[in-house]
């Protein structure tokens, strides 16, 4: 490997010494840019390949390059760039082409080779990466639109990439939404840049087309032939919707777009699209009675000599509607949609309100209209309403300061509606709890609604009856009744709300009766043994023996599962007790663990020994990508406002030119409005399919590590590899800005993948190094979590030995070209057989056999049974009882093989007396003639 590195380096000293000789870089830059460089070849030159290795070479080398661009600016020396920009970019791209070979399933790699060719300017590069691309991803559309944006945008080469949209991905995806869409897109596109062109150089800008079709073409003519053509091949309004929304943003394209509306309207008048259309273009202007008089064709040609644009007639202007009658117009057009369309419209209606209601939320009066039209329409429309639109319309009455009366009404209406919807149910508990004056009610009511709720929303309703019970008697009640709950996840939720409550309310003694009363009742739990532990951590003096007890009762229950009870455990005996039983806990956890859990346990350990000889304060532990460290913890705090804002869209239309500035508490009560309807969306998907109740993954002990060590270490395996993804993907984001992956395609203004549909990352997108340790793992013999459990090592072997180990297991089978065929135990009956079938040549007469070749006896065979045929049951079947078990039985007992052998056995004996009678009668004559 060091030759190799060095015969590297040695290659790029000549670049480096004119970098140095023209004053690009200094001597200490020069030797730190050997030292980096000799460091990057050395982790590429490793047996064992990482993607990342490549991925941070080639962003160093891509830096390297743009400080020698900044300091040629800066100097003005374009000299010996052949000399020093060639061999770096040329030595960059050999490890790009590369990485997208050896790693062709990661859209990332592709990315990154095309961003470094683009970056350099080479363009054939660029070309040629995009076409082995689509070898591996011919499936994402994605990357065809990718493909298709960059010769438009690049090279301005329209053919190039009509060729790409419609001969070469529509074999991929023939019945592409995303692909047939781009296509029209593209060909608005191509009329424009030819206006643009006759614009600025006349006539000569449109020499490409010829005289005949070139009125056609500016009017739109091919662009209506790709318009028929995907509605004939997908027949569905939402597809004239889209198509529309992309000729809408040409000026030059209102008559196609116009058509489009018509057919729609035509096609589908009863489709809910349409009428959000129609309101569409009410508000923008466009009133339906004036497309006929837009709609006008010429069909006379230009003159080449006095060349005017008569493509199309100039549009009318349309009328500028303020935000006030842009929202009325659209109020009234969904009014009529309801009224034509009936209660099916309803859900739509509601969900289309919204966002129009958090674009005028500053507006009071604006607001004030959408609240109460969804009101109306929700009181209205009672029996057709969803579960999430019950509670759209619970959140605009709290807004609108309702009673709690007709909250009430509003929630058992829901509840009737959907009685299956345990989130209503909730909510109706919390507003039980706010509208109950008395202990007793609030119980009453409890038991009628919320104390059959199980998992973690009948956890959440049990809390919220306790925020509200006054009397400590009564909540205790409560808290008793919660713990012998019949669903796991609320008795060892409450079981745990039961001690903190009398630890806080009578000590550390009853508390400890609580422990032992509760810690062997079923369901066992080791989120509350820990929270013991950390209650009696916070004594001013910590009893040492009570905290044993605490740990040997988890270590009995849950000591196979749950690495991070055993290192609480260390880390306790270390500090409060006694140091000498670490080394036995330790040995104790690695035997009874199960074989990964012991692995982990034995990585946590050296992190924690990290922290410890390190001394650190920081109260987070970072990963070097290079050392291969498990844990990465990265604090990401959700933002609220871009989560609801995000969920709620942006809506028909922009009614305001810029989006009004909000005080700070109107700000923060829109944001809680819609986050509020964004987590009730979210909790209604996820209630639809109910999954089991998850087990504890043992992240109940970080708690009381941070406490022993001052320090947090993340210990649950589902929280490593959510962590690693996020790193990553913060990772991707930062180093691969037009490989953004986003969920699902999203109709975008212009061929533009960056802003558009991104390529999804395939599921081996990301190379955790959870997979790199597994790999490890499997190759080595020590490294298996087994190693650790044995109680003695076997003894090395030497090479002579191994040899010869390895010599009979390859005797052992005839070999991968024999499917490794064993050979089988060779018995006296097998041998028999064997020499019989050596020698079928002489078994029957009537039967010829090609001559055997086996000099000896073979090593390696098999022997199989011949299966009769079920439709020659009387003709070709031997029976049963002239079957026998080899094959030398079967010829004992045929008698007409034993006349035929008998007789030839004779004549052979026969043969040889006389052949040993004219011997001896030669002998004889032969003495009397040389008498």
């Amino acid at each position: 490997m060091a030759e190799f590195v060095e015969k590297r380096i040695q290659e790029t000293i000549p670049e480096v010494e004119e970098m140095e000789r023209i004053g690009l870089l200094s001597k200490e830059e020069v030797k730190k840019l050997i030292e980096k460089r000799r460091e990057h070849l050395y982790r590429l030159a490793r047996r064992s390949r990482n993607k990342r290795d490549y991925i941070s070479f080639a962003k160093y080398e891509q830096k390297l390059i743009e400080l020698i661009k900044i300091r040629r600016k800066q100097m003005g020396i374009d000299e010996k760039a052949r000399k020093i920009d060639l061999p770096i970019s040329l030595r960059v791209m050999k490890h790009l082409r590369f990485l997208t070979r050896f790693w062709p399933s990661h859209l990332d790699t592709w990315a990154l080779r095309i961003s470094f060719a683009s970056f350099i300017g080479w363009k054939e590069e660029i070309s040629t990466a995009f076409l082995e691309q689509v070898r591996y991803h011919g499936n994402n559309e994605s990357v065809w639109v990718m493909w298709a944006k960059w010769e438009v945008e690049d090279r301005g080469n329209f053919d190039r990439a009509r060729t790409i949209l419609l001969s070469k991905a529509s074999l991929y995806h023939p019945k592409s939404l995303v692909i047939s869409r781009e296509l029209f897109r593209l060909e608005l596109l191509y009329i424009e840049s030819l206006k643009i062109k006759a614009k600025i150089d006349n006539i000569a800008g449109l020499e490409e087309i010829t005289i005949k079709n070139r009125n056609k073409v500016l009017n739109c003519a091919v662009a209506k032939a790709v318009y028929k053509n995907i509605i004939a091949t997908l027949p569905d309004p939402e597809v004239y919707v889209q198509l529309y929304q992309v000729a809408s943003k040409f000026t030059f394209a209102h008559t196609l777009r116009d058509e489009i509306f018509r057919d729609l309207c035509t096609n589908f008048p009863d489709a809910y699209c349409v009428w959000k259309v129609k309101a569409q273009r009410l508000v923008t202007g466009i009133q339906q009675e004036d497309m006929e008089d837009i709609k006008q064709e010429v069909n006379s040609e230009p003159n080449v000599d006095d060349f005017e644009m008569k493509s199309e007639s100039v549009p009318k202007s349309p009328v500028v509607l303020n935000p006030m009658q842009m929202l009325e117009g659209i109020i009234s057009t969904f009014d009529k949609a309801l009224s034509v369309s009936g209660p099916l419209f309803v859900n739509i209606y509601v969900r289309e309100l919204l966002p129009l209601l958090c674009q005028c939320w500053s507006v009071e009066s604006m607001a004030k209209m959408v609240l109460s039209k969804i009101h109306h329409i929700c009181q209205n429309n009672i029996s057709v309403l969803t579960p999430l639109n019950f509670y759209v319309w619970l959140q605009v009455s709290r807004e609108q300061d309702a009673p709690g009366n007709q909250l009430c009404d509003i929630l058992d209406t829901a509840l009737e509606q959907h009685p299956d919807m345990p989130l209503l149910r909730l909510e109706r508990v919390k507003l039980i709890t706010k509208l109950s004056k008395s202990d007793g009610a609030t119980l009453k009511e409890f038991q009628k609604l919320g104390a059959e709720l199980d998992g973690k929303i009948g956890l959440a309703a049990w809390q919220e009856i306790l925020k509200q019970v006054e009397n400590k008697n009564v909540l205790l009640k409560v808290l008793k009744q919660a713990a012998d709950h019949e669903d796991l996840t609320v008795s060892i939720g409450m079981k745990s709300q039961y001690m903190k409550h009398v630890f806080l309310n009578k000590g550390i003694k009853e508390t400890r009766n609580i422990y032992k009363k509760y810690s062997c009742r079923p369901p066992l739990s080791t989120r509350f043994h820990a929270q013991m532990v950390e209650l009696e951590l916070t004594q001013s003096k910590v009893e040492v023996e009570e905290v044993r007890k605490i740990f040997k009762n988890a270590t009995q229950q849950h000591g196979t599962k749950h690495p991070g009870l055993w290192l609480a455990y260390i880390q306790f005996e270390k500090q409060y007790g006694d140091p000498c039983k670490a080394g036995a806990l330790f040995t104790r956890a690695e035997t009874e663990l199960e074989a990964a859990q012991a692995q982990l346990f034995r990585q946590l350990n050296l992190i924690i020994r990290d922290i410890q000889s390190k001394k650190s304060a920081a109260s987070q532990y970072t990963e070097d990508d290079a050392d291969g460290t498990m844990v990465i913890e990265v604090i990401d705090n959700e933002d609220l406002e871009s989560e609801g804002l995000e969920w709620v869209g942006k809506g028909l239309v922009s009614l305001f030119a810029e989006e009004p500035i909000l005080p700070y508490t109107a700000n923060q009560a829109r944001i809680s409005f819609f986050s509020s309807l964004a987590t009730m969306d979210k909790h209604i998907a996820k209630s639809i399919h109910k999954d089991s109740p998850k087990s504890e993954d043992g992240s109940e002990w970080e708690e009381v590590l941070k406490t022993l060590l001052n320090h947090h270490v993340p210990l649950s395996i589902h929280q490593l590899k959510n962590n690693q993804l996020k790193q990553a993907k913060k990772h991707q984001q930062q180093k691969f800005p037009i490989m953004k992956t986003k969920q699902g395609y999203k109709p975008s203004d212009c061929l533009d993948p960056e802003t558009d549909q991104q390529p999804r990352m395939s599921k081996f997108g990301h190379e955790s190094q959870v997979d790199e340790v597994a790999k490890a793992l499997e190759s080595s013999a020590v490294l298996k979590p087994e190693f650790m459990q044995k109680t003695m090592v076997e003894p090395a072997i030497s090479k002579k030995k191994a040899k010869e180990l390895r010599r009979s297991e390859r005797a052992k089978t005839k070999g991968p070209g024999w499917f490794n065929m064993k050979a089988p135990e060779l018995t006296e009956e097998v041998k028999r057989d064997l020499e019989v079938l050596q020698m079928r040549s002489v078994l029957d007469p009537r039967r010829h056999f090609k001559t055997s070749d086996m000099k000896v006896l073979p090593k390696y065979f098999q022997i199989g049974t011949v299966m009769d045929s079920p439709l020659d049951f009387y003709s070709s079947r031997v029976p049963k009882k002239k079957r026998k078990r080899t094959l030398a039985e079967e010829i004992l007992h045929d008698e007409e093989a034993l006349r035929y052998q008998k007789r030839k056995y004779t004549e052979i004996v026969a043969t040889k007396e006389k052949m040993k009678m004219n011997k001896a009668a030669r002998k004889y004559a032969k003495k009397g003639s040389k008498k």
